[in-house]
């Protein structure tokens, strides 16, 4: 029964094809023609010349072209398309347009006034030199005579493939109006593509982060997979290699296929331990690779149509990996949208654009669905929509790869800074252990030994001896007042009372005045600090102070304390031999130094140190908390 009814509806469909009548394009001063309800199709297993085609054109089974848009999905036969111009203006040329590119074989004839001429011999079967217009589709002009009559016959032999296209019939000015805007749209394609490239190879310059060498070989397919399905490809770069736009679209959107799910893998960073799919990823990556290339090189390779059971094999193969593909990506996307994985948010938004066009242009390409003008064109902004949301997440992920690093280089100052801290910390405990062991039990003992002298030198009366003991006393006053400076240097008396200003100038006042003479000079309004920051500056300011009389065999030094408004500046300078000390290895740089610098970094205050022949001057710039504002005044201050 249903063989019945498929029966009737097929011999239903051929007659109202016969009955179908069409009126003929009335050509005028327009600039385009529609082809709709004026086209005819049919179809032949073999071949016909090219007066059995016209006869055919009137006796065959044929339909009546109703939409704009040619899809005839896996055809078998040779496809004849068939109309008829009367022109109602003067000589002009209008151009016949199929927007597809890999057709093997396009044939367009002329019959007007009993005589048939061949208008065009074109196709991806024959050498791209060969086609009428030097275009990346197949465009055929057709001279038009001065009220002629002529009916037209077109070829498409592309059989056991798919054929689908757009039909435009078009005045010359408008052809190449077309023209330019197609110009026009993908030199914005390319800059936008070339603007993502650099950006992104730049990243990786900066980063070297190898997702970002995945999406540049991913944009680089998109990029060569848009311009081939375009048409580009065999205009510019296969133009002599034949029967290969199939061949290479399907290599080049199996290289985007392979490359996105590489690009996905390193973009969602999965890994066997965080994703069930990472190696089915990696290996369903490397199959469509392998098994597109492999089998398109050797095809490319066969300058003759190719057998019907390779074709089925191929086509066989590609769907297949589609809907592998596919598959794989919804459930990866699944799997890590549950784990909240914020990478996988920007690539599903990114993706649905370019998934959303390939399931229409699959669903035209096995004749589902109807894509329209569509069918082709959805490529560049999809592609491109895509290619522009994934360089967007990559700047989102670099952010946040910048801002855990920043998080990481803070944490890791922080641990540096509390381990100074205590390193310093407990040189200040051991600094008053000793002061307070030297002022207390050594200054005790040598005053306790004083005494005794004394009392000792009463009880003699040899004059040699008594002179000897007035030889020592000196050298005991002298080692009571070293010990009592040495003591002061380590922790100077109330300090946390009086102050870094007060405790400087007990320092400078406590150095001896040979060979170096020093001063001090103290200038603004007083600010106190916190008591471990003016701790901390003693320290360094004693630390060149020491460096000075050690090393510079300088005559005079100065210690100035300047009170800015937001900052405090201490400077050290002398005139020694600040030249010679910096030839000096291991002098200029001595663990003194690197000590201060430590200081001065854990404070958050900024040392230089500049060294002439005419001295050296060393400068330690302290932040405040919070700006002063008092009057910078000089009020030089020399110790007695």
């Amino acid at each position: 029964m249903t063989k019945v009814l498929i029966a009737a509806c097929l011999s239903l469909t051929t007659l109202l094809g016969r009955s179908q009548s069409f009126e003929p394009i009335r050509i005028g001063q327009e600039s385009d023609w529609s082809l709709r309800h004026h086209l005819v199709l049919f179809t032949t297993p073999s071949r016909l010349t090219t007066a059995q085609a016209f006869g055919a054109a009137q006796t065959a089974a044929r339909t009546l072209l109703t939409e704009r848009h040619l899809n005839l999905g896996l055809e078998s036969d040779y496809v004849w398309l068939y109309f008829r111009l009367q022109n109602t203006a003067g000589p002009q040329t209008v151009v016949f347009v199929l927007d597809r590119i890999d057709i093997h074989r396009v044939q367009c004839f002329r019959r007007r006034n009993g005589l048939i001429d061949t208008l065009a011999l074109t196709g991806d079967a024959l050498p791209f030199q060969q086609r009428p217009i030097k275009i990346n589709y197949f465009a055929i002009p057709i001279p038009l005579y001065a009220a002629e009559q002529s009916e037209i016959i077109i070829l498409l032999d592309k059989r056991h493939e798919f054929i689908s296209g757009n039909l435009s019939l078009y005045s010359s000015d408008k052809f190449l109006q077309v023209v330019r805007l197609d110009s026009a749209l993908i030199a914005f394609f390319l800059g936008m593509a070339g603007f993502i490239f650099l950006f992104n190879f730049l990243l990786w310059l900066s980063l070297r982060d190898a997702v970002h060498l995945f999406f540049i070989a991913h944009l680089t397919s998109t990029t060569l997979y848009v311009l081939s399905s375009l048409g580009y490809g065999f205009e510019f770069i296969w133009s002599e290699l034949l029967f290969s736009n199939s061949l290479m679209m399907t290599m080049l959107s199996a290289l985007w296929a392979s490359t996105n799910l590489f690009l996905m893998k390193r973009f969602l960073g999965l890994t066997p331990s965080t994703s069930l799919y990472a190696r089915a990823t990696t290996g369903l990556a490397w199959y469509i690779l392998l098994v597109s290339f492999v089998g398109c090189t050797i095809a490319l390779f066969q300058e003759q149509d190719l057998p019907v059971y390779i074709l089925q094999l191929g086509e066989f193969l590609l769907v297949t990996w589609i809907i592998a593909n596919a598959v794989l990506l919804v459930a990866v996307f699944a799997e890590q949208l549950r784990r909240k994985n914020e990478a996988a948010y920007v690539y599903v938004t990114a993706l649905s654009f370019t998934i959303l066009g390939t399931v229409i242009y699959t669903l035209t390409l096995l004749n589902v669905i109807n894509a329209g003008h569509f069918t082709t064109n959805w490529l560049m902004p999809g592609f491109l929509l895509e290619q522009i949301t994934l360089a967007f997440g990559l700047t989102l992920r670099y952010n946040r790869f910048r801002q855990q690093n920043l998080n990481l280089q803070l944490t890791l100052a922080q641990e540096r800074n509390q381990t100074t801290m205590q390193v310093i910390n407990a040189q200040e405990v051991e600094r008053r252990r000793l002061a307070a062991d030297l002022h207390d039990d050594l200054g005790g003992t040598l005053a306790t030994l004083r005494r005794r002298l004394r009392d000792f030198r009463r009880r003699l009366h040899d004059p040699p001896a008594i002179e000897a003991f007035d030889q020592l006393e000196p050298l005991v006053q002298k080692s009571t007042q070293d010990l009592r400076r040495i003591a002061h240097n380590l922790m100077p008396p109330e300090f946390d009372r009086l102050g870094l200003r007060h405790a400087l100038d007990q320092l400078v006042q406590s150095q001896p005045a040979q060979p170096t003479h020093f001063s001090y000079v103290v200038a603004g309004q007083e600010r106190r600090l916190p008591l471990d920051t003016e701790l901390n500056i003693y320290r360094i300011v004693s630390e060149m102070v020491q460096n000075i009389h050690k090393h510079a065999e300088a005559r005079r030094a100065a210690v100035q304390l300047l009170y800015y408004e937001d900052h405090l500046s201490v400077m050290v300078d002398d005139d020694g031999l600040g030249n010679q000390l910096r030839k000096n290895s291991g002098v200029s740089v001595g663990l003194g130094l690197k000590n201060s610098s430590l200081r001065a970094e854990y404070i958050g205050a900024q040392l230089r140190r500049d060294v002439t022949g005419a001295g050296t001057l060393v400068v330690l710039d302290v932040p405040y908390a919070t700006p002063s504002y008092g009057d910078l005044s000089f009020r030089p201050h020399t110790p007695h």
